[in-house]
């Protein structure tokens, strides 16, 4: 976890790869994550992309408890689905 500059001031954010070693393989998994949505979308933000076969997420949020649930919920839903 570290700190992102943004325009109203600094924020807890984090940043979470995996390479899928294909943009076919990552993107299904995109696919997957991408239509669960933030459960506080006014305290976390998440940003998924994928590039070079890899899916990337990256997180803000306004506290750096919210963040570390919000990051750790994400990372056990591939866990259980694999």
């Amino acid at each position: 976890m570290f700190c992102c500059f943004l325009e109203n001031g600094f924020f807890p954010c984090s940043d979470f790869e995996v390479d899928y070693e294909s943009n076919e393989n990552a993107s299904i998994v995109y696919a997957a994550l991408a239509i669960d949505k933030e459960l506080q979308p006014d305290k976390v933000k998440r940003q998924i992309s994928v590039i070079n076969g890899k899916l990337l997420v990256h997180f803000e949020a306004v506290e750096a408890r919210i963040l570390r649930a919000s990051f750790s919920a994400f990372v056990d839903v591939p866990n259980t689905c694999g």
